[in-house]
């Protein structure tokens, strides 16, 4: 259990070398990845992607099964199961039968043992060591994990090499497939695994006598926090995997609602949405993630593509999801479920629906207004400013690193600065060149304080994102699109330390619109700046 955490072995220096246990975790191929790890959030976060990701990144060779109420042991390791089968037709004495010169066949039923997806992938992870393998399985806390897992729990304790620590016996019938397939086959390093156990556990999981999972065998799962699971998952079983939580955010697609003819941001909504459900049940499990809903991709007559979750898509899946998962338990109070244009009505379900079972656009725009959803146009006129800083652009002073990027608003103005000693300076370099003055003459200043020297509000009406002095872990764990876009590069060689060792970024988005007032603060310190 845990990370798989080795170092690279030298090929070269190890051909023909009598591998010690030492030896054995030392290859580099294998990413250093939770072995067991389970990915889980609120539906519509990503949770799937991001193990594709991973999985396409470091070319694991991937199995992939889902859990369900009725899953067990033998669909998710194997079973005999019917197979329809050519066989030869004999007659009584046990010669085949010809007809014209020809042997016939006959189909018929036969029962053949059945590999399911654990054992698929063991299978091939034992084959090929070399290489990472991993078994995907989606939805885990849907199925009864005690009872599909079975005896293979045991499997699930890691030792200090990634192996199973404690082997177990196979089954008759698991034996004999395993005994098929690893027949003839050769592991390297067997003294180095061997060096582990008691006795020769190698011979004994190539005879398939027992089961051991190797270290190149990842095993991956996802599960939405929201889903009504019928088999809760007890502690014994959490405890053997690591926990990874995706948490909501913007993925910055810039997805929008088609409703009446008018677009609406996807992003406002799920932020309202999400705000409501959290006041409603205080549980994160029912929040929407962004890709909650997937939109389509459209492209207009002036070649503009738009990705657009239409008015069906919508009431179809994120209304019904809302009226019937969420607030069905806990009431419908909440003013966004009035219908303020129609005497402040109830607005059901069924309002979202005309007689002839298409959307009711007008009531759904009732709805989005009521949650007081963004239009795409306000998103797109506020983001104007937000353009990636180009890599490269960025510029060091001559004392600290600095985010030196500019970037302007109405006019695009590019007035350049000098101050303490610097010329030519952007706005974007100004602004950080006094901070950083200023935080060279005070080095004994905390976070807290720098933040109230330095508040937000300094930046004016202009888009702050996540603030204008921001911890490092802030950054970390700010949408990717804050990150990407306005608020700069953050990289780990561009940071700032206080007093305490706090680690902070300062943002370098600065324009025409809030410049004056970085520019007033360093006048109240005597500072002189000189325009050109």
């Amino acid at each position: 259990m845990g990370y798989y955490d080795k170092s690279i072995l030298s090929d070269i220096e190890q051909l023909g070398k009598i591998l010690t246990k030492e030896d054995l975790p030392e290859n580099g191929k294998l990413p250093k990845l939770p072995l067991q790890q389970i990915v889980y959030g609120a539906p519509g976060t990503g949770k799937s992607f991001g193990v594709d990701e991973d999985v396409i990144k470091y070319a694991m060779h991937d199995i992939r099964t889902t859990f369900h109420p009725d899953s067990d042991y033998s669909t998710f390791v194997g079973a005999y199961k019917p197979q329809m089968e050519k066989v030869t037709v004999r007659d009584d004495r046990g010669f085949p039968v010809k007809e014209n010169g020809q042997i016939v066949y006959e189909k018929k039923i036969v029962y053949k043992y059945t590999q399911q997806a654990f054992l698929k992938a063991y299978i091939a992870a034992w084959k090929d060591l070399e290489n990472p393998h991993v078994l995907i399985i989606e939805e885990i806390n849907r199925g009864n994990c005690a009872q599909i897992f079975g005896d293979l729990f045991q499997l699930l304790d890691r030792n200090d090499i990634g192996f199973s620590k404690y082997p177990i016996t196979a089954d008759t019938d698991i034996m004999r497939v395993l005994n098929e397939e690893f027949d003839g086959l050769q592991v390297a390093n067997v003294e180095a695994i061997n060096a582990h156990y008691k006795d020769d556990v190698v011979t004994d999981v190539l005879n398939g006598s027992r089961l051991l999972l190797p270290n190149n065998l990842y095993i991956w799962a996802t599960m939405n926090t929201s889903d009504q699971s019928l088999f809760p998952i007890d502690s014994a079983f959490k405890r053997r995997w690591e926990w990874k939580y995706v948490p909501i955010s913007d993925a910055g697609k810039e997805w929008k609602i088609c409703v009446n003819g008018t677009e609406y941001d996807w992003w406002s909504f799920v932020e309202n949405i999400n705000n409501k459900i959290w006041d409603a049940t205080h549980s994160e499990d029912k929040k929407l993630g962004y890709f909650f809903c997937k939109a389509d991709r459209k492209v207009n007559e002036d070649d503009v593509e738009n990705n657009v979750i239409s008015a069906d898509r919508f009431v179809g899946k994120v209304l019904f999801y809302v009226y019937n998962d969420v607030f069905k338990d806990y009431g419908f109070d909440d003013a966004i479920f009035k219908d303020k244009e129609d005497g402040n009505s109830d607005l059901s379900f069924q309002c979202f629906f005309k007689a002839n079972g298409k959307p009711n656009e007008e009531k759904i725009e009732v709805f989005l207004k009521n949650l007081e959803v963004k239009l795409a146009s306000e998103v797109e006129d506020a983001s104007i400013n937000e353009e990636v800083v180009p890599e490269g652009s960025q510029e060091e002073s001559s004392d600290i690193n600095t985010l030196s990027s500019d970037i302007e608003t109405e006019g695009n103005d590019t007035t350049k600065y000098s101050f303490d000693g610097k010329e030519n300076l952007g706005k974007g370099q100004l602004a950080i060149s006094i901070i950083e003055k200023y935080m060279q003459e005070h080095p004994n200043l905390s976070y807290e304080e720098l933040k109230d020297i330095f508040p937000d509000s300094m930046m004016g009406n202009s888009l702050r994102l996540i603030g204008l002095i921001v911890k490092e872990d802030d950054v970390k764990n700010a949408p990717y699109s804050y990150q990407k876009k306005a608020y700069g590069y953050f990289k780990p060689e561009r940071r700032y330390k206080d007093v305490n060792g706090v680690d902070f970024f300062v943002s370098n988005y600065w324009n025409i619109t809030n410049i004056q007032n970085i520019i007033d603060f360093a006048k109240q310190q005597g500072w002189i700046i000189e325009s050109k």
